[in-house]
């Protein structure tokens, strides 16, 4: 996650150059060892980022393993974002969002969840590991994420920083989206976000609202169905990077994946179109077009199953009509 301080060029510049910000300045010198009293035994770390360490660990009172996640010490936006974060999750229940089990502070006074453990694979790297998980497979699993993001929306959470790092993925492809410390903000036009993933008004300090979420969501659907982002190369600099949140250069999906339907492409379009007024109003509306196009999917497979199955069974009749006449 970038905070979005300022939109100047020069403090950007070296970030897209770079690729990806560099983390080791805020992890060197972190604790490695978590002290919750007695109750939660840690058995490892399961990872660490600018804000802080997560940890896997063993509730001794219930005999289950959670998932703790612990923020720095002198990191005072990572502590504002774990308040931030228990408060949302304490209002959250659905299969695809993990559940708030405990809150508390370490000894040295930072403050700590105890969540429920999620075991699986980061989405980017699951992704890359599954090329040849099917089409239709990753619309289930876009379907599952879009659900979860309308229960929030439902209770007035928006996530404003959903992207594949802070989806958790399971072998059986059950998804969970994790870190909602930002969907706290009372400042709608808080300028956060991650690269390629934030909606154009949420870098530009405009008001956004869970449409922000639908562009995410957008660029979230064309990542799973191509296995890249929708643009025809990445920014280098601040200039070019404006242009691809104004929507100039991005690549239609049928460029990448020819075999997609047209409907689909354009349901992705609009997802991510640079005005909120013109996307999705709802990601409820995003879901229910994306789960249509799954269906006639479906009946369109059972079509030509069906048509095979008539086929192979005239082919059966006449062999055996003939076989008893002749």
């Amino acid at each position: 996650m970038v905070a979005w301080s300022s939109l100047q060029p020069n403090l950007l510049d070296d970030f897209f150059a770079a690729g990806q910000a560099d983390e080791s300045i805020y992890t060197e010198g972190m604790d490695s060892f978590f002290d919750s009293g007695d109750r939660y035994l840690v058995e490892k770390t399961v990872g660490q980022g600018s804000q802080g360490v997560v940890y896997r660990a063993h509730d001794t009172t219930l005999d289950r393993l959670v998932a703790i996640k612990c923020v720095h010490s002198n990191h005072s936006q990572a502590r504002k974002h774990i308040q931030d974060e228990k408060c949302m999750l304490a209002q959250l229940a659905h299969p695809s969002i993990p559940l708030l089990y405990d809150f508390g502070r370490r000894s040295d006074g930072t403050s700590y969840l105890v969540m429920e453990l999620r075991e699986g694979e980061r989405l980017d790297h699951f992704l890359t590991q599954r090329p040849e998980l099917s089409r239709d497979d990753r619309l289930r699993v876009f379907l599952r994420i879009a659900s979860a993001l309308e229960h929030a929306h439902g209770r007035g959470i928006v996530h404003r920083d959903l992207k594949p790092s802070n989806i958790i993925i399971s072998a059986d492809l059950v998804p969970a989206i994790i870190d909602w410390g930002l969907s706290g903000s009372d400042d709608e036009r808080h300028i956060c976000g991650s690269p390629h993933f934030a909606a154009p008004e949420q870098l530009e300090g405009q008001l956004s609202d869970g449409r922000a979420d639908v562009y995410a969501l957008g660029v979230l659907l064309y990542v799973l169905l191509s296995g890249d982002l929708p643009y025809a190369r990445q920014a280098t600099d601040f200039n070019e990077f404006r242009q691809v949140r104004a929507g100039i250069r991005l690549l239609p999906l049928r460029k990448r994946c020819p075999d997609i339907s047209k409907e689909l492409e354009r349901i992705t379009i609009q997802a991510m179109a640079p005005q909120p007024g013109a996307r999705f109003q709802s990601v409820s509306l995003f879901r229910e077009s994306v789960r249509a196009v799954l269906l006639a999917r479906g009946r369109a497979h059972f079509g030509i199953v069906t048509l095979i199955f008539a086929a192979l069974s005239g082919a059966l009749a006449t062999w055996l009509v003939f076989s008893f006449t002749g």
